[in-house]
């Protein structure tokens, strides 16, 4: 199966979690793009457009102010936000 795990947590509440065939994250570099069995990578985010699309095929974005974390492991993308 061509998709992988992503949480999106927030100081709050969870803002996402479920399967997802891609992802595009505003890192602090650059933006990655980010799919199934993606090797392991961790940065801290950059302020831009976080977009996901959904194993149904629906697009969904979030605007990222720069502050929190990104790590895609073991097919799994953790986004900690502070928005």
């Amino acid at each position: 199966m061509n998709s992988f795990k992503l949480k999106i947590l927030a100081t709050d509440k969870k803002v996402y979690e479920g399967p997802v065939e891609s992802l595009t994250v505003p890192g602090a570099a650059g933006y990655l793009g980010i799919w199934a069995h993606h090797c392991p990578v961790m940065t801290l985010l950059g302020k831009g457009q976080l977009t996901y699309r959904d194993t149904e095929g629906k697009t969904s974005s979030l605007p990222i102010d720069g502050n929190g974390f990104f790590e895609f492991s073991k097919n799994t993308a953790v986004i900690l936000i502070d928005n």
